[in-house]
This record gives structure tokens, C-alpha cells and sequence, in this order.
């Protein structure tokens, strides 16, 4: 793997790892906002934790095709 495919594979993880972890935070916020009856303000938070959701699920879709687009690279060399 070159380090620039190398880099954008780390970038790509990083992204993932925040995404997913803002879709667990806006999560638990939307949980807090229900208890206290604020469904305005719930239906909010699950938006933008969605959001992350997908956006978690798109950055594992393009790490897999990097990877795959790599793998299939590598063999091209050897």
C-alpha cells in the first residue's frame, strides 16, 4: 500500500470512528430530550444522529472499495 492510499485509509478510519460517535452521542441526547418531554427537540437529535449514521456507513463503504481497489492494485504489481 503507498502512503498516500495509506494516509486517505487512516483519514477515511478517523472520519468513521467521529461519525460513529456523534450517531451515539445525538443518540443518547434524543434519550434525555424524551424523558423530559421535549419530542421537538428528540426528533432533532435522531435526525443529526442519523446523519452520522450514514455517514459512518458511506466512509466504511469507501474504505472497503480503497481497500479493494488496493488489494486488486498490489496484484496488478506483483
Amino acid at each position: 500500500m503507498t502512503q498516500a492510499v495509506s494516509d486517505l485509509a487512516n483519514a477515511l478510519a478517523r472520519g468513521i470512528v467521529t461519525d460513529e460517535g456523534a450517531a451515539r452521542d445525538f443518540a443518547a441526547v434524543a434519550d434525555t430530550f424524551r424523558d423530559d418531554g421535549h419530542q421537538a427537540s428528540v426528533d432533532a437529535m435522531l435526525r443529526l444522529s442519523r446523519h452520522h449514521r450514514i455517514r459512518a456507513l458511506e466512509g466504511r463503504g469507501n474504505l472497503a472499495a480503497l481497500r479493494c481497489v488496493e488489494e486488486a492494485s498490489d496484484k496488478d504489481r506483483s
